[in-house]
């Protein structure tokens, strides 16, 4: 990213200048990674892996943070919309106006943000936000349970005049369809330059930040069909202020009664006609009239030409059988939340229930909109006695209105900002919000159990957190992990690795989640979670801890305890472990770069690096991987680059991870592999893990002299089962997947109506 407008495009900071050998780089760089512990991707990672020696190491930070004499304001409950029988029915709108986002590079600053506005149709008491002035966080909490229908209008209404800096193909888009910018500095003499190709540099379209006005929805840790009405991130809506939800309300109310009676479209004629001809008009008349700048335009500078025009590329995809990527103003997403009823019915999977989230995922925007606000929860539960709700609330038991004893408290974790649309100039990475507040105050009472699901919902920040009291020698709270990424611990797993394990509360990638039991001390006080601070060395300042929430302790006590393993609810069948008998198919899928052994940063003509994925960019209309329906895979996810643990994302499937290989001391495992009998015998469900780095190697061997790299690696198997379509795995440090880390996938049907004999 670049370092002075903020859009950090490796999200690593550019090395230190100085006379340090390769050799102190990488101890240094070591060091780093075993006291930020970043990707771990969940306290087990951290706590389990690393011995006890290093935990004590990597707990030794500057003092902790100064809390303060009146505490911030309550942390903020995000309005919810909940089901409706076995409906979840929503109307989600993607709006702009000025948001006050609470830092000190932007206080008083109100920035023009795009954000998730959103009511409940059968409810409309159901709505978030309730402050249509001021407020910047996620959208309304989505809370269904497994087996439900999901019916979402989607209505895309953002001003793209407000957005100048942002280019579409269309919208004064230019010749190479990417966002610009411009940047001034000194050179060596002192004098005035501007680079007006600082951004895009190197990059090309379509893997460049562009476009960010255009939106979708991705339902990030669903099991669910990745195709036509479903979690389909291949479709594009380009925004129209002037569609509403009365403009589209009948002829989406028959789209979901046909999805509530098993006939989900499968193909444009599915559709209702009135939609299908009110879509082509919108769509004509977008080509017809966006201003336009680029090679080929038209005198009045209106209109796109031909080559750029959506109509025309929808119409061949219908005429060929294909969904149609492109729409205008509105989409809507109708799905089953598919739930498992036994080996010979149904489903081979079912949807795990758990903590998931939704976000904008058009390709090219992800990182921009996600900046701006664009992710939400997304909560489906399973209520049955045995399941994962039901047996947490039948332990802890209902008060006298009938409400859980066992309060929940939703986290979503973001950095909100402005920059990435390429409007201003401020520099700094940043703060995490939660909820839309910086360093917000929960309340519990001494002794009390709560469950917390944590969502990291950042760009591209790794969130390690650990516990201070403010009085020293407080108790701090205790926890015990339930589940990763929206699935469920095994009892054998909630038993074994949640011994000891107090600090870190968490280590989360960028889109990890993580479940956890929370019990208050029994003495009233008050308490920070904090991402740790790091010690000053090699001529660097010391980094003081960053708050990001406070406890206050108080009020009568509630005593409590965390659920015992034989109450605690039993994992599915469906998430047993894979058996590698089953194993279909091997793969090899490599992360990586074109800048060597460096340490992450520009280069010296200040281009950033390029990613890629198996040595490409993400290719339009090129298929990288193609598997097989109702078979099991073994992937191995290699990366070739140096200090960046790439999230590795898969979409539709979670994966079960066997082995971890780990050069770098990323993990502060040394060399060597962590096989199945240390990650086993209960392997643990994960939708997206940090890759281990690579590091500087001769001969296949870690080297801190060597010209090669030395990859880090994972391996996971997977089943790819119950849905056939088209979706991607990626980077998700989104700026990554923006520029071109991403793959695209399919799974193709294991059967045919042609016999042979």
């Amino acid at each position: 990213m670049a370092e002075t407008d903020g859009v950090d495009l490796q999200d690593m900071k550019p090395r230190q200048a100085g006379p340090a050998s390769r050799e102190e780089k990488v101890r240094a760089a070591r060091r780093k990674f075993l006291r930020q512990a970043l990707a771990a991707s969940s306290a087990i990672a951290v706590s389990q892996l690393l011995p006890s020696s290093l935990l004590s190491a990597a707990a030794q930070a500057p003092p902790p943070t100064k809390c303060p004499a009146n505490l911030p304001a309550a942390l903020t409950r995000i309005g919810e919309i909940s089901r409706n029988g076995n409906k979840l029915q929503a109307v989600i709108r993607v709006v702009n106006g000025n948001r006050n986002v609470p830092s000190s590079a932007t206080a008083g600053q109100p920035l023009m943000l795009r954000f998730y506005k959103g009511y409940n149709p059968a409810n409309t008491a159901q709505a978030w936000p309730t402050d249509n002035v001021t407020a910047c966080g996620p959208g309304p909490t989505l809370r269904c349970e497994v087996g439900d229908d999901v019916q979402i209008t989607f209505l895309n209404q953002v001003n793209v005049n407000d957005f100048p800096g942002t280019l579409a193909t269309g919208d004064y888009g230019t010749a190479n369809g990417c966002d610009q910018r411009s940047k001034t500095g000194k050179d060596a003499t002192g004098k005035t330059t501007t680079n007006k190709n600082w951004y895009p540099a190197n990059d090309e379209f379509p893997n460049c930040l562009h476009a960010s006005s255009a939106a979708n929805i991705h339902f990030h840790g669903t099991h669910v069909t990745p195709s036509t009405t479903g979690d389909n991130v291949l479709v594009n809506i380009w925004p129209n202020t002037n569609v509403s939800d009365r403009d589209v309300q009948e002829t989406f109310r028959q789209i979901f009664h046909d999805c509530d009676t098993g006939h989900t479209p499968q193909k444009w004629e599915d559709l209702p006609l009135a939609w299908r001809l009110y879509q082509e008009r919108l769509m004509q008349e977008y080509d017809a009239t966006a201003p336009y700048e680029g090679p080929g335009k038209n005198p009045t500078g209106h209109g796109l030409p031909e080559f750029l025009r959506l109509w025309p590329q929808d119409a061949l995809a219908i005429q060929q059988g294909v969904w149609p990527q492109y729409y205008v103003g509105s989409y809507p997403y109708c799905f089953k939340i598919p739930r498992y009823e036994g080996p010979h019915h149904g489903v081979r999977m079912g949807q795990a229930p758990g903590t998931h989230w939704y976000h904008s995922h058009k390709h090219g925007s992800t990182a921009n909109n996600m900046f701006n606000g664009l992710s939400g929860a997304l909560i489906i539960e399973d209520n049955h006695q045995t399941g994962y709700d039901g047996a947490l609330n039948t332990y802890y038991g209902r008060n006298a209105q009938g409400r859980p004893n066992l309060e929940q408290v939703v986290m979503v974790f973001q950095q909100i900002t402005d920059t990435p649309n390429l409007l201003s100039a401020r520099g700094g990475s940043p703060p995490i919000l939660v909820n839309g507040q910086f360093t917000p105050t929960l309340s519990m009472r001494p002794g009390q159990v709560q469950l917390w699901r944590m969502i990291n919902a950042t760009v591209s920040k790794f969130i390690t957190a650990e516990w201070q009291p403010c009085v020293a020698g407080d108790a701090v709270p205790q926890f015990r992990q339930t589940a990763q990424d929206g699935v469920q611990y095994s009892r054998g797993n909630y038993t074994k690795l949640n011994k000891g394990a107090t600090q870190p509360l968490a280590s989360m990638a960028p889109a990890n989640r993580v479940d956890l039991l929370v019990q208050a001390p029994n003495k009233v006080g008050v308490h920070v979670l904090q991402i740790p601070g790091v010690p000053g060395s090699g001529g660097n300042q010391p980094r003081p801890p960053v708050p990001i929430l406070f406890i206050n302790v108080s009020g009568d006590a509630l005593p409590m305890d965390f659920i015992p393993a034989d109450k605690f609810p039993e994992i599915p069948d469906f998430l047993d472990n894979i058996d590698p008998k089953t194993i279909r198919l091997r793969r090899e899928v490599t992360y990586g770069w074109d800048f060597g052994t460096n340490a992450p940063g520009r280069k010296p003509n200040g281009d950033p690096p390029q990613y890629y994925i198996d040595g490409k960019k993400f290719e339009d209309q090129v298929i990288n991987q193609v598997m097989l329906l109702d078979t099991a895979e073994e992937w191995t996810i290699y990366n070739k680059t140096i200090e960046i643990a790439h999230p590795f994302h898969i979409h539709v499937n979670p994966f079960q991870i066997v082995e971890l290989y780990d050069p770098s001391n990323f993990y502060g495992l040394g060399t060597g592999v962590i096989g199945p009998d240390v990650l086993g015998p209960d392997f643990v469900w994960w939708d997206t893990f940090g890759i281990p780095p690579g590091v500087p190697g001769t001969n296949g061997k870690p080297d801190p002299n060597g010209k090669e790299v030395v990859p880090g690696y994972f391996k996971f198997r997977t089943r790819f089962v119950d849905f056939t379509g088209q979706y991607v795995q990626h980077c998700h440090i989104l700026a990554h997947e923006d520029r071109g880390m991403m793959q695209l996938l399919e799974v193709v049907t294991n059967k045919t109506i042609l016999k042979h004999h």
